[in-house]
């Protein structure tokens, strides 16, 4: 069992929002399945361990640790303890500033790394003519191009997330288009996800939970699930969105049954169901405006 530095943990997770939230137990998780060496070979791709080939002389690789980098280095066997520390960046794994402004510049141009450089172009004060040293294409990053959208987007959303207002300047959700405005990571899955919208008095977004994920039943969840993050957050109202991945919003009969069942669950618990989302990559349905229940 993990710990997480959120008291009570973050509840269900997928890559975007541990991302977004900093869920180390993700990534713990997510390390330990993939082992040590597949975590270096996939940081190599992006350049780390290895000379960014800036035209400085002495530039450090920093460590990408491995089974056979400890084995050679520190004459140890690697323990599977490592493995989780490294998944979060601490142990051994060094990189240098340098290093990472290449490997984040390869993830927000698509999946190019280059070559830093110190100097763009000169220019002969004599002569004013100018000698460019242009940008050089280290080659690509052989990752999944939807790999690298889903990255932007999750590392776009963690810088505007602490730019926005707070809570109490936030404004309200007042239709669905609007509610659909907070669910956008669920046009991206390629599985089913979900997740509570939670508002206050003033239906004013406390924040966004998923709370089931992939081969999802919706007939099957059950309202403890569904309001557990509402209590939690003492939130007054919820708006509940589900993706589906086959791109038709058409809600199905379990759909509509299991929102009248969780309407009824929330009404009990003073937590009004403003709306059920059905979204697909390019559609949506709001079960609300539809007469759903």
């Amino acid at each position: 069992m993990f710990k997480d530095w959120k008291r009570g943990g973050h509840g269900v997770m997928d890559l975007y929002n541990a991302l977004v939230q900093s869920c180390d137990v993700y990534f713990y998780n997510v390390g330990q399945r993939l082992g040590i060496d597949t975590i270096a070979e996939t940081a190599r791709l992006f350049g780390l361990g290895q000379p960014t080939g800036i035209d400085l002389p002495s530039e450090r690789v920093g460590v990408v640790p491995s089974i056979e980098w400890k084995q050679r280095v520190r004459k140890e066997p690697w323990y599977p303890g490592e493995t989780i520390s490294t998944a979060i960046g601490q142990g051994y794994i060094t990189v240098t500033p340098l290093q990472m402004a290449v490997a984040i510049g390869a993830v927000s141009n698509g999946g190019t790394l280059h070559r830093p450089r110190l100097v763009r172009a000169v220019r002969e004060r004599a002569t004013g003519r100018v000698q460019e040293y242009p940008s050089v294409d280290r080659g690509p990053v052989p990752l999944q191009e939807g790999t690298f959208h889903l990255l932007q987007d999750a590392l776009r959303e963690v810088v505007l997330r602490w730019q926005r207002p707070s809570d109490s300047a936030a404004p309200p959700v007042t239709s669905p288009r609007e509610a659909l405005l907070q669910f956008q990571d669920l046009r991206r899955d390629g599985k089913e996800r979900f997740c509570v919208l939670l508002l206050n008095t003033r239906n004013q977004p406390l924040g966004c939970e998923t709370v089931a994920l992939g081969g999802l039943n919706v007939a099957a969840l059950q309202p403890r699930d569904v309001f557990e993050p509402a209590l939690r957050h003492n939130a007054a109202a919820v708006v509940l969105a589900h993706s589906h991945p086959s791109g038709d919003p058409t809600p199905s009969p379990e759909d509509l049954a299991v929102t009248r069942h969780l309407g009824e669950a929330g009404r009990l618990l003073g937590i009004e169901v403003l709306d059920h989302l059905v979204i697909s990559a390019h559609r949506f349905h709001s079960l609300r405006s539809s007469g759903g229940w």
